[in-house]
């Protein structure tokens, strides 16, 4: 629906723009940056959890097609991204940069081979030897670290001989880093992409590549990823000490800012315990999870990801249900898979019973799909969606509305100045005359109120924060302080540019707040040319995190080679972690210098292009002073053709910018 509504208000504003032969851009440039993510941009839905949490089955529920490998057995760390296509395709990115397409049916068998453990592998630390792997470690320097990798990981003393044979087995080339699929799902999935992230590890947490894509921005200036979903099996006993420690620690290694997009999903809902206590156990999960982590009520939920599927195969294979617990093929389904669902034939029939329900396929079909609750899961992300997007439709119709306002006033404009004849034209060059000195003196008020000493006030909360890097107990919790430093520094800065912003148009309305001058500049698009211009910013952030990786152990503890000792010594973690946020704080200071240095040009350029850009409107405003001299003659005619086009912009304008 709002992709629909974007879609028509930007085709009126362009096909007003050229009917009225409106030349000045006004903020048709952030107006369209705005409308990209509703035409070309993807809804991402990032999906978390531990590795017994099921995701793999999760995400085929949801999208109603058996796209992911499930099963018993461990898979690999690559990123997982799914959207709708016209046809089954899969292109995937390998450790070592190179890339393969795959296309047809066969994508599903050809991802299984790419991603599942074999059997004589499967209680080795895989995740950990491939990122070893993929950073050019040799064979000899893995199986130099083999103890460290055990006793961290919690890992059996496994034959070296099989992590030889892995290892040999497995050069960089054939392990997947990055899968991207499309497939043909069900139109409620146009413009949505599913990410399926690396399992959650017991020890090692969430991997830092997923923790960078969850606060990635994308190329429309948002967040690359909308919401994320926390998988949590509804089978454990979400109280039990080791299970509450598992979320916590998980939940803390997502940013503040990650955290507000964070819904919390309990799986496994056909288990009788969760079904005969799920009140109960939804109430404890509030009062454990969603409280001490902000999760807004509506936001924790709980889905059946076996019984959701089996409801779409149901539907579209027209089971018939009334003989549940005597369905024995099933085409896609396991005899043990199955089993799950025919074995809840007898709670069926009873909650039929006790709710006075007559027993038809519809209506076994529904109480599944009720137990299954991922309508009602699509429903609450849909409603997260809406209410997130509708924040930026707002704004597109304030510009868009703004700017149709500019444009009547700017015609209006011209037409008092072709009734008053000479003298007005005289009297408007007079201003334009005052105009550019206010101008001018408002920018060198800007540019002493963003003075290197000014700005550098508004940061000195990351030394303060650096200060309390050595407090921290872990590496993980280290990693995650300095991701949430650096949300933190990326919105000051925005608030920066948002001050500089209101401080210009408020002393340019201290003068002359009719000036249609200050009302069409497009400052947010000239915020986005100075970090076009200027994008050390974001680059010296990011090279500090790749200096530590370099130094040792951003992206992997195991990128500290001197703490995996060639024999069974013990590794002293207390010195380690000390090390590792020192290097952190030592780095984050030196990226703050840079950041700074860096922040002053871009605001210094952010004044230049606004410099620029109000000599371009007052230059255009000249010359169409000079226009409308040269043509007082056809004065009639011209203030007739102003007129019909004040007249076509209030009729085509829709009735939601009239507002």
């Amino acid at each position: 629906m709002m992709r629909q509504i974007v879609e028509k208000e930007l085709n009126d504003y362009k096909r007003i723009k050229k009917e009225c032969k409106i030349k000045d851009p006004w903020h048709s440039a952030t107006i369209e940056r705005l409308c990209k993510p509703f035409l070309e941009g993807c809804f991402t839905l990032a999906i978390v959890g531990k590795m017994s949490s099921g995701k793999s089955t999760f995400i085929n529920a949801l999208i109603g097609k058996e796209v992911l490998p499930t099963g018993h057995f461990q898979t690999t760390s690559a990123i997982t991204y799914i959207e709708r296509g016209e046809k089954p395709s899969m292109d995937v990115v390998f450790c070592d940069g190179s890339r393969k397409h795959y296309e047809g049916e066969l994508i599903v068998s050809e991802l299984r081979s790419l991603v599942a453990v074999p059997e004589e592998f499967s209680d080795l630390p895989i995740n950990d030897i491939n990122r070893l792997i993929s950073g050019n470690a040799s064979l000899a320097e893995i199986i130099k670290m083999k103890p460290g990798i055990e006793a961290r990981t919690n890992c059996a003393d496994i034959d070296v001989a099989i992590w030889k044979k892995y290892i040999s087995s497995h050069p960089k080339k054939t392990i997947a880093k990055q899968v991207y699929i499309k497939y043909p799902l069900s139109d409620e999935f146009i413009g949505w992409r599913i990410v399926d992230t690396p399992g959650v590890g017991a020890i090692g947490g969430i991997q830092d590549e997923t923790k960078k894509m969850l606060t990635k921005e994308s190329e429309f200036g948002g967040k690359l990823v909308d919401a994320i979903i926390f998988l949590q099996s509804g089978a454990d006993n979400i109280e039990d000490e080791a299970c509450r420690t598992f979320v916590s620690e998980t939940i803390n290694q997502l940013t503040d800012d990650a955290r507000s997009r964070l819904f919390f999903i309990l799986t496994h809902a056909t288990v009788g315990k969760f079904r005969n206590h799920r009140d109960a156990i939804l109430a404890k999960a509030h009062t454990l999870y969603a409280d001490p982590f902000k999760i807004p009520n509506e936001r924790l939920s709980y889905v059946d990801s076996l019984m959701g599927r089996f409801c779409e195969d149901a539907a579209a294979l027209n089971l018939d249900l009334q003989d549940l617990d005597e369905l024995e093929d099933v085409e896609g389904w396991s005899s043990e898979t199955l089993e799950v669902i025919t074995d809840l034939w007898s709670p069926i029939k009873k909650a039929l019973k006790e709710q006075k329900i007559e027993r038809t396929n519809e209506t076994i079909l529904a109480l599944m799909r009720e137990w299954a609750n991922f309508i009602h899961l699509k429903r609450i992300i849909n409603d997260f969606v809406e209410k997130e997007k509708s924040k930026t439709l707002d704004e597109i119709l304030r510009l868009i509305r703004g700017d149709y306002e500019g444009f009547i006033n700017s015609f209006r404009h011209q037409i008092k100045v072709l009734k008053g004849g000479k003298a007005e034209i005289e009297k408007e060059k007079e201003k334009i005359k005052k105009r550019r000195i206010e101008y001018n003196n408002i920018l060198n008020k800007l540019r002493r109120l963003a003075s290197i000493q000014a700005i550098s006030k508004k940061f000195d909360f990351v030394d303060t924060a650096c200060s309390n890097f050595v407090k921290i107990d872990s590496i993980p919790k280290c990693r995650t302080a300095y991701l949430s430093l650096m949300d933190d520094v990326k919105k000051v800065e925005k608030g920066l540019f948002n001050d500089l912003t209101s401080d210009f148009k408020q002393f340019g309305s201290k003068f002359d707040n009719t000036d249609l001058v200050l009302k069409s500049i497009d400052f947010a698009n000239l915020e986005s040319e100075a970090e076009k211009q200027n994008t050390s910013t974001q680059t010296d952030y990011s090279r500090s995190k790749r200096v530590l990786v370099k130094e040792g152990g951003w992206s992997s503890d195991d990128e500290y080679k001197t703490t995996y000792p060639y024999t069974k010594t013990v590794v002293d973690h207390q010195k380690k972690v000390k090390d590792f946020i020192a290097l952190v704080i030592k780095s984050a200071r030196s990226a703050k210098t840079d950041f700074m240095n860096s922040l002053t040009t871009k605001v210094e350029k952010f004044c230049n292009l606004i410099s620029e850009e109000i000599n371009t409107k007052l230059d255009a405003a000249e010359a169409e002073l000079k226009a409308l001299e040269e043509n007082l003659s056809k004065s009639v005619e011209l203030i007739n053709e102003f007129e019909q086009r004040i007249k076509y912009i209030e009729t085509n304008r829709s009735d939601r910018v009239k507002k």
